[in-house]
């Protein structure tokens, strides 16, 4: 398989078989795939500075996303990654640290589970972890007003950069939605933003909609045979096509 540069995205880490969740037991083996196959693992903000031509990867390179901030992250990515010294970035649904993902508008088949509090997110941060923002409720930013919109992305940057005292560069959009309105607040605030299209990377894309491979769709063992094998590519082409006609992306 012809190396291109990517970017992970995981949401929770349990055995539940939700659409947010990977498990635990496959994350580990993931990060020992990466190590076995000599795939580094790199910070978001290095990957972004290699896409402005500012940085030249001379390793097969990726990075590991969260969204949302689930504690359990704390129990079983945060020791596997500090052991291995590799990075990663979690975007934080703010009003939500220390409480439950219980926002509004949350799908039925959703599990309810706990998030990181304040104390987790200071550890995590002091080793491997870049903290970013993810609003400070979840919402679909592209169907509420552009002033509240402006105010949960904002708000969300303000909220991580007074706990931790590290500036915040990036966002993630809520359920990938965005309308141009959104989009250009996200350009004048931050150095990049994820979006949930499902592609690799590569240099002049846009870096305010940089797309990721959502680990879900290799959850299970016969799909995560895929990982980085010869059917890797034309299966993540294949869930892109699907997904783009099923959320009109």
């Amino acid at each position: 398989m012809k190396f291109s540069p990517f970017i992970l995205t995981f949401h929770s880490l349990d055995t539940s078989g939700s659409p947010i969740s990977f498990p635990p037991d496959s994350f580990l083996k993931l990060i020992l795939t990466l190590k076995d196959k000599k795939i580094k693992v790199i910070s978001l903000s290095d990957l972004v500075l290699w896409l402005n031509g500012e940085k030249e990867l001379h390793d097969p390179c990726i990075a590991l996303t969260f969204d949302d901030g689930f504690e359990n992250i704390y129990h079983h990515a945060f020791p596997i990654l500090e052991e291995h010294q590799m990075e990663a970035t979690v975007f934080l649904t703010t009003n939500h640290i220390g409480r439950k993902n219980d926002w509004k508008n949350q799908p039925s088949n959703i599990p309810i589970l706990p998030m990181l509090n304040w104390d987790q997110i200071s550890e995590m941060s002091r080793s491997c972890f870049s903290f970013e923002a993810h609003t400070k409720n979840h919402p679909n930013l592209s169907q509420i007003p552009v002033e509240q919109a402006k105010e949960e992305i904002e708000q969300s940057k303000r909220d991580i950069e007074e706990h931790l005292g590290k500036s915040v560069e990036f966002f993630c959009y809520p359920y990938g939605h965005y309308n141009p309105k959104v989009y250009e607040i996200i350009k004048q605030r931050f150095k990049g933003a994820c979006s949930t299209e499902m592609n690799f990377l590569n240099r002049g894309i846009d870096i305010y909609l940089l797309p990721r491979i959502d680990m879900y769709y290799f959850s299970d063992e016969f799909l995560f045979s895929f990982f980085l094998s010869p059917l890797f590519r034309p299966y993540i082409q294949v869930r892109n096509f699907l997904r783009k006609i099923r959320y009109g992306f």
